[in-house]
């Protein structure tokens, strides 16, 4: 009886083990390209923004080497539930697989997830561009911007000399500009970002949503981090730019809504750097320890 007991032990275990490892491999199968680093990214290219002088990559191929595709599912227009991958920084990917979970949970509809989308439809975060007019790189070439139904929420333009608006992306979006999702004797529109949809973002880091800024341009579509924290992010380990952003996460979620835009990176750089993003870097690569220490004193002083 004890023989026949220890067997069936054995073989419990071993039908478990075999399990587990099924499963890892097809969480592996679901999460493909994640690039790694050990040193991060050179900082080569010199812009201005926000009057402090910055530095991002200068080509798009070095980021791209540091990003993940992946699967989420989201509930379509026609509240049928689908799947669609996308495409992030790999050092974000545990807080956008849970962003597209709760956006699930909500449920908010999305008309497309695709990372090859080109209609303008379609919900999609890395690609490779520059600001509009400029020469800086955008947050997308970082994998840290994520539009979400861009025709639902289009990016506006304004004249502020003629007062008028004279540009709205993509096209069809100029029938939402109206942001009531429900009105008086008309069907409800499916996809607009709505207060909870930035709160979900937030709450995961995403803090920056193209809803609060101010004209002339005005971007509905828009998640994504600060510049700062992009510039940070790359040029940290890929290991360490993971455990910065979880930092990131927690104080996102201490915040007051009046404080929601500020973080991590722009405190410390604030409290300890002068604002200087090359002296914050260069803290970090002379001594990760401490730069963590100070990361997470900040944290949790709030």
């Amino acid at each position: 009886m004890q023989r026949f007991f220890l067997v069936a032990l054995f073989s419990f275990v071993a039908v478990m083990l075999v399990f587990w490892w099924l499963t890892g491999q097809e969480e592996q199968a679901v999460i493909s390209k994640v690039g790694s680093s050990e040193s991060g990214i050179p900082m080569m290219e010199d812009h201005k923004f926000g009057g402090t002088e910055l530095k991002g990559p200068a080509d798009c191929k070095d980021v791209e080497s540091r990003l993940a595709v992946f699967d989420v599912s989201y509930y379509d227009f026609e509240g049928v539930s689908q799947k669609g991958q996308i495409k992030v920084l790999g050092a974000v990917v545990d807080h956008v697989l849970s962003i597209f979970r709760d956006l699930y949970d909500l449920p908010f509809r999305i008309y497309k997830v695709d990372i090859n989308d080109e209609t303008g439809k379609g919900t999609r975060a890395y690609r490779c561009s520059n600001l509009s007019g400029k020469s800086a790189r955008s947050i997308h070439s970082y994998g840290l911007a994520i539009d979400v139904n861009p025709q639902q929420n289009p990016s506006i333009s304004v004249d502020l000399g003629k007062q008028a608006v004279v540009g709205v992306v993509p096209e069809g979006g100029i029938r939402n500009l109206n942001r009531l999702p429900k009105r008086p004797g008309k069907s409800d529109r499916m996809g607009l970002v709505v207060p909870e949809v930035v709160s979900v973002f937030a709450k995961h880091g995403f803090n920056h949503w193209g809803g609060y800024w101010d004209v002339p341009s005005i971007d509905y579509m828009r998640f994504e981090v600060s510049r700062p924290m992009a510039i940070l992010l790359v040029a940290m380990s890929t290991d360490d730019a993971s455990k910065f952003f979880d930092l990131h996460v927690d104080l996102c979620r201490m915040l007051p809504d009046e404080r929601i835009t500020t973080g991590l990176a722009e405190l410390m750089l604030q409290r300890y750097f002068d604002g200087k993003m090359d002296g914050m870097i260069a803290s970090y690569r002379m001594n990760r320890d401490g730069f963590f220490v100070m990361a997470e004193k900040l944290v949790a002083d709030h």
